[in-house]
């Protein structure tokens, strides 16, 4: 017999025969529960949550499956360190770096000598990265060039790619898989109880579209890896559980990067870069770029770094709950911090018509996500453009539309705006940032207790100390608090607006009615 691309570890403990049909007969509702077009109020997004929540537990009853494909012997840390030799062998380069264990990050990489800023720290031959052009050159090529979702969705051909691999005992990027986390702390992995910490938050309602989608994407593959004839030799075919699923996603989520295409030069391909993803983010500038030759990537130091110190990179510009979404953390120092406030004009607006138009001529949506931020102003540019606009009469937008420095709307301060329109802006804002307050459970005060309390259970006798949080938990709470902080930031920022616009307003009237007085 011919040797099986499958290990032996991914068949132990497979489901009896009634299992498999129980478990078929849950993907097909699953299917169902994730696939609902009709709109939803939150209400019903959180029941159904709840309902895809417990089918995959009972899916994943069923499938016992091992906690994931790949692992080994020893402790991780030990594994990172085989994937440091490893890379080497491969032509990589990590000069005076090594993999350590960091109180609050888990596992990141150890400035064994200084580096100083803009000195190389890494660098990945693309040789040995996972990505959709590799994807396409493997066994699994042939499946992910006919299924239309990958096609629309390239990081889920680089997901299967990655899970074949994981499963296969001949895969030459078996020392970077041994080396990856057993579990993330994606959404994906929260309790329903460590969900509802998020209720309030924007991040609510994406962290259920993401475990929906998900959930989606599991039982869709589920029933093409068995019908498609290009599946039938695959290793994932019969070991493809939710638990390695959601843990491929997971890896793919918070470590993907994209780099130039082999086929097109001109377009970008999602990669995974072995070694390189073990550094933790901080605060700084993005320091990681794509060089050609020869073919890698390379990685800077920001800022000076000690030997001892973390050595960190900085993922980007983002607030805090799409690095919860999309990496599994929450940084409480994020100086980028924000919180997205989704405003529109209404198709049912008379006005909406000139309103459009001249927002478009200004390059701000008539209907989106505006920021209020941690850092400097808590609005910027867009978002004050936008509430001018939106409370703008007829003529005034008029106005505004045949004027060639319009471009001035998005300045503090503009010439030309009739009285009451500023206030009238600062008052929306006021009223929205108040209801956006209001949806949180709980004070910022009750958040820092929650976060304050000892991990471990109270004492005996302290009846009104708050519950130990989960680590999850404790993220979720993290994020709301920082969300809160910011929100209580934008509603003082738009009171004190309101009271100078309220006497500047006084102020103008009173000159206007004034009497000339005679010589």
């Amino acid at each position: 017999m011919g040797k099986k691309n499958r290990s032996a570890k991914a068949d132990k403990g497979k489901p009896s025969f009634q299992d498999q049909l129980k478990i078929k007969d849950l993907v097909k509702e699953l299917l169902a529960k994730s696939s609902i077009v009709a709109r939803m109020n939150k209400a019903e997004e959180w029941e159904n949550y709840q309902s895809i929540y417990d089918i995959l537990q009972q899916i994943m009853t069923l499938q016992k499956a091992p906690a994931r494909p790949g692992g080994g012997p020893g402790s991780r840390l030990a594994r990172v360190q085989e994937l440091h030799g490893w890379l080497l062998q491969q032509g990589g380069r990590a000069p005076g770096l090594e993999a350590a264990d960091f109180a609050g990050y888990g596992l990141g990489l150890r400035c064994t000598e200084p580096l100083a800023p803009c000195q190389t720290a890494i660098q990945v031959p693309r040789a040995v990265m996972l990505s959709l052009d590799t994807a396409r050159q493997a066994k699994i090529g042939p499946f992910i060039a006919g299924d239309k979702l990958t096609s629309a969705m390239p990081q889920l051909g680089l997901t299967l790619h990655l899970l074949e691999e994981a499963l296969s005992e001949d895969s030459r990027w078996t020392a970077y898989i041994r080396a990856l986390p057993d579990t993330y702390d994606t959404v994906l992995y929260f309790t329903p109880a460590e969900v509802e910490m998020l209720r309030g938050s924007p991040c609510f309602e994406e962290a259920l579209k993401q475990c929906r989608n998900i959930a989606r994407q599991y039982a869709y593959y589920y029933g093409c890896l068995h019908h498609c004839p290009e599946a039938r030799s695959l290793a994932i075919r019969d070991n493809f559980t939710f638990e390695n699923y959601r843990w491929a996603a997971s890896t793919v989520m918070t470590r993907m990067n994209n780099i130039p295409s082999e086929e097109d030069p001109g377009t970008a391909v999602p990669a995974l870069i072995p070694y390189w993803d073990l550094c933790n983010h901080s605060n700084g500038r993005v320091s990681t770029d794509y060089c050609h030759d020869p073919p890698s990537s390379i990685c800077f130091a920001f800022r000076d770094f000690a030997p001892g110190e973390q050595f960190h990179i900085f993922y980007g510009v983002r607030p805090n709950a799409e690095f919860l979404l999309h990496n599994g953390f929450v940084d409480a120092d994020n100086e980028h911090d924000a919180v997205a406030v989704r405003l529109g004009v209404s198709r049912g607006d008379p006005l909406h018509e000139p309103r459009a138009r001249l927002l478009e001529r200004l390059g701000v949506p008539a209907s989106g996500l505006f920021y209020l931020h941690r850092e400097g102003s808590p609005i910027d540019g867009s978002l004050f453009t936008f509430l001018r606009v939106f409370n703008m009469d007829a003529e005034t937008l008029e106005h505004w539309l045949r004027v060639d420095n319009v471009g001035d709307l998005g300045s503090e301060q503009c010439d030309g705006l009739p009285a009451g329109l500023q206030l009238a802006a600062w008052r929306f804002l006021h009223t929205r940032v108040t209801l956006l307050l209001r949806l949180y459970p709980g004070t910022a005060e009750a958040d820092r207790a929650l976060l304050a309390a000892p991990p471990a259970p109270p004492p005996e006798g302290a009846a009104d100390a708050p519950p130990p949080l989960t680590p999850r938990a404790r993220m979720a709470v993290t994020l709301r608090l920082g969300e809160k902080l910011i929100l209580q930031r934008a509603l003082r920022f738009a009171t004190d607006k309101m009271h100078e616009q309220e006497l500047l307003d006084q102020e103008l009237k009173s000159q206007e009615i004034q009497e000339p007085v005679e010589q």
